[in-house]
């Protein structure tokens, strides 16, 4: 199971997508590591690694995306023009 504090976020289990957050149910995948990737526009990516054991447990991952964060400079040119 995968938790995600940002509704549509795309989900990726093994490069797979699985669905958009919130997940409608828990998605079955067999034991052993895996990648979770987690992506949205104006967001960073997230990367979980999760252990899946066998025998019916229930792994949830909580995944929490930072906001993505820009940077702007101006340069005007000619250099002695003014930006307004």
């Amino acid at each position: 199971q995968v938790e995600v504090d940002q509704p549509g976020a795309t989900i990726r289990i093994e490069g797979q997508e699985v669905g958009k957050s919130p997940l409608a149910e828990p998605v079955e995948v067999e034991e052993g590591e895996r990648t979770i990737l987690i992506s949205k526009d104006g967001f960073r990516d997230a990367s979980v690694k999760i252990v899946v054991h066998g025998g019916g447990a229930l792994t949830t991952a909580l995944v929490k995306l930072a906001p993505r964060q820009g940077r702007l400079v101006v340069v005007p040119k000619p250099s002695k023009a003014a930006v307004r």
